[in-house]
């Protein structure tokens, strides 16, 4: 995982950009018809902060995040004149293998579980969340300005 950009193979970077953008998109025009028939739809895509600072050696993660948060604004721009609203959530550092294969030093007693996400999760999904657009930290408990 950790390697310069230029010793990435082909098949890795494809794979991250598999994972992190087409998958997303071919969920967005599998399900937009479902959330376009909702009175409150909600989407709501996982970033990482890597996609607005990134790191060395996670050039194909961060580019897919970025390329990410790119096609998921664009998709709330597109739903801006209606019931459904599409945001962001950036969970921060989690105690996951993939956050054990970036630190390997660290202790993972020092990182949050995954299940602490839900919470925001909820959130987002609430009829009662009007954002739109919006990238939702969860280590600072609140939306990103839109200039970060």
């Amino acid at each position: 995982m950790l390697t310069p950009l230029q010793q990435n193979k082909p098949a890795v970077f494809e794979q991250v950009f598999a994972l992190n953008v087409t998958s997303n998109y071919r969920l967005i025009r599998s399900l937009d018809p479902l959330l376009q028939r909702s009175d409150a739809g909600r989407a709501i895509f996982l970033t990482s902060g890597a996609a607005r600072n990134p790191k060395p050696f996670v050039g194909p993660y961060a580019a897919s995040k970025a390329a990410l948060e790119a096609l998921v604004k664009s998709y709330a721009a597109e739903n801006r004149l209606n019931a459904l609203n599409v945001n962001l959530l950036d969970p921060g550092h989690l105690r996951t293998k993939m956050r054990a294969q970036y630190a390997p030093g660290e202790d993972p007693e020092t990182l949050a579980p995954p299940s602490t996400i839900v919470p925001a999760l909820v959130e987002l999904a609430s009829p009662d969340c009007e954002v739109n657009a919006g990238i939702y930290s969860l280590s600072e408990g609140s939306f990103l300005q839109p200039d970060t």
